[in-house]
Parts: structure tokens; sequence; C-alpha cells
């Protein structure tokens, strides 16, 4: 998909001719985000019972398959530079790119499960069984690298409305007790956003903008577990605003 985007991008750009306006600046971004995630986890949870001394006849543990799952919407806050570049479609019409040249880390998330349940029947003078379980610790970060924006904007005096696409890597780093493993996974979404722009003269100016975003959900799958754990992350959007400053060549 990110190769088809930036074929596109290329493509718009080579409608420009040789005298053809370019502009290029820095840009920082603060803005909110929010999500739903759900943590779901499946996998045998009867073939550990452990039989006591009391049963009078063999028996066997039966494997039971079963999903526990817990769900949480939370609101996270995101800020970051990038370098900018726009090619001047027109008097009017740009095309351009916006990267963030750097690693953007989330906070580390952890929690305490009790997991590896075993199950004892009653021995001799007590007829009740006893659950033991063993407490884990899991930690949980993500890096977003590789952040891209390309879009299309239609100026008009000093203001302008923009739109494009979103795309990043996700790459997560992970200590979990059960020795799990999650893959990385790409980030997609869309982006629409309008702005004023200032001129200081000599070619150079200030942009200020606001932007609606929304990404396509994301599904991460552990492996190396004798569970499965799956997080899916839905309705991940948010606002942001962004100050530039630029110069036109």
């Amino acid at each position: 998909m990110k190769k088809l985007l930036f074929g596109i991008f290329v493509s718009l750009l080579s409608f420009t001719s040789a005298n053809s306006e370019i502009s290029i600046g820095v840009s920082g971004t603060l803005g909110m985000l929010e999500a739903e995630g759900k943590e779901t986890i499946s996998g045998s949870t009867g073939g550990d019972v452990t039989w006591g001394a009391t049963s009078a006849n063999a028996r066997s543990a039966a494997t039971a398959t079963a999903a526990t799952s817990q769900s949480d919407t939370d609101d996270l806050v995101i800020g970051y530079a990038a370098i900018w570049a726009e090619g001047h479609l027109s008097s009017n019409i740009r095309a351009g790119i916006n990267f963030v040249p750097y690693a953007l880390q989330s906070e580390t998330t952890e929690n305490v499960r009790h997991d590896n349940c075993t199950q004892s029947e009653g021995h001799l003078s007590s007829d009740s069984s006893v659950l033991t379980c063993t407490q884990t610790t899991n930690k949980v970060d993500v890096e977003l690298v590789n952040l891209a924006q390309l879009y299309l904007s239609y100026h008009t005096d000093s203001f302008f409305v923009k739109a494009g696409v979103m795309t990043a890597d996700i790459e997560t780093n992970e200590n979990l007790a059960t020795g799990s493993q999650y893959d990385d996974a790409s980030l997609e979404g869309t982006f629409v956003g309008a702005g004023i722009e200032r001129d200081f003269g000599t070619d150079m100016f200030i942009r200020s903008e606001v932007n609606f975003t929304q990404f396509d959900d994301i599904k991460l799958t552990g492996k190396g577990s004798d569970n499965t754990t799956t997080i899916d992350i839905t309705d991940l959007g948010g606002i942001n605003a962004a100050l530039s400053i630029g110069k036109t060549f």
C-alpha cells in the first residue's frame, strides 16, 4: 500500500513543469486520539487440573477451550515534529508529503494477571477443591515509525483546505510472562483539514491548521504461548493542530 501511495504522489509531481514552485518547511503537531481496545485470551483451560488422592478411580482431565476478554477506551495525547514538501500543481492546487523522521514511542503499559491456574480435589478430610494460580506481570510498549502523510491541498488567498492519507509502521516491544510475542503491523488512515497561511516576505510564510484523522482498525496476535492473545484496536481517531514555517522556491 505504501509503495502505491508514494507512486501516486510521484506521478502527481511529474505533472509540474521545471518552472513550477516548490515549498518546503518544518512543522510541530499536537493532538488527541481516542481508541477502543479489546484484549482476548483463548486456549486450553482444563488441561492443568490435578486430581487428588481421594479419587477412587483413575480420572483424566478434560481439556476445554474458552476465551476471556477485557475492553477499554482510552485517550492519547500525541506530539511530534515533521518535515514537509509541496509541489505546486497550479496556482491553487498543491501535492504534499509530510514525514516524521524519528520513532514515536508510547508509554509502557503494565498489567498483573493470575494465569496457569490448577485445581486440586479435596484430600481425605476435605471435599472442597483448591484453585491455585500464578501471578504474572506483562509489559508492552509500541513505537510508531515512518509516519507519513500524502495529501492534496487547495489554496485561495490565505485560506486552504487539504485531504490525504496517513501511513506508519507499528513496532511492538513486549515483555510477557507467557513468552508470547506480537508481530509488527501497519497503520493506515485518512485525514481532512483546513488552515490559514501568512507571508513573511522573501517567500517565507507561517501556517496554522487543524486536521481530523481516522485510522483503520488494527489487530495484533500474540505467538509463542499455549494460549492465543489478540488485541483489537478500533475507532482510532482524533483531532490535531499544527504550526508550520516554510519557504517557497
